[in-house]
């Protein structure tokens, strides 16, 4: 166990936090390291407030939470744009020809880091407790696992309650939004 107090502490000590990146990154292609270490960086520079709760901190069981944070952005990330839902298919026509999957160009335009992180911070405090009685589980691993599924289920039901005629337009209402930074 590194002893850190913040994931901010993490990036501060520079000879730890490389190693700990690419050690997350192992098995992924170029671009999806690079993208996620990005995050990986922008997390713990721009979005550490959010875990300063005791319970981020607290060791239990030679572990703290804030140990668990860095994996949960890899396996909400893999969700989004390595192992998509089944419910998006791969975009190819009867044809076998690719053609433009816009539900899952709007599923992963869903995804925002400081979203994501925001929406783990709330619901690890709300459901610190719940998983209490399972003393044989990774209390953390599962919470935590719970927690990914939740947010990426919320997004699934987002994109499926959008009409087929309002993707294109909803798509390019999230990218001029970004671009514009509204």
């Amino acid at each position: 166990m590194i002893n850190f107090r913040t994931l901010k502490s993490l990036n501060e000590i520079s000879e730890i936090s490389d190693p700990i990146f690419s050690s997350l990154c192992s098995g992924l292609s170029v671009e999806h390291a690079e993208k996620m270490q990005d995050f990986f960086r922008d997390a713990v520079h721009n979005y550490s407030h959010l875990f300063t709760d005791d319970i981020f901190t607290k060791v239990n069981e030679n572990s703290c939470l804030l140990e668990y944070i860095l994996p949960s952005i890899r396996k909400v990330y893999s969700k989004f744009f390595i192992n998509t839902p089944s419910i998006f298919s791969d975009g190819t026509n009867a044809l076998g020809l690719k053609h433009r999957n816009f539900r899952l160009e709007l599923f992963q335009l869903q995804f925002e880091l400081g979203d994501f992180l925001k929406f783990l911070s709330e619901k690890i405090i709300k459901n610190y407790n719940c998983l209490d009685d399972f003393k044989n589980l990774d209390v953390y691993t599962e919470l935590l696992t719970l927690i990914v599924e939740d947010y990426v289920a919320s997004k699934i039901s987002f994109v499926a309650s959008i009409g087929v005629s309002d993707i294109e337009s909803e798509i390019r209402n999230i990218k001029l939004t970004r671009h514009l930074k509204i």
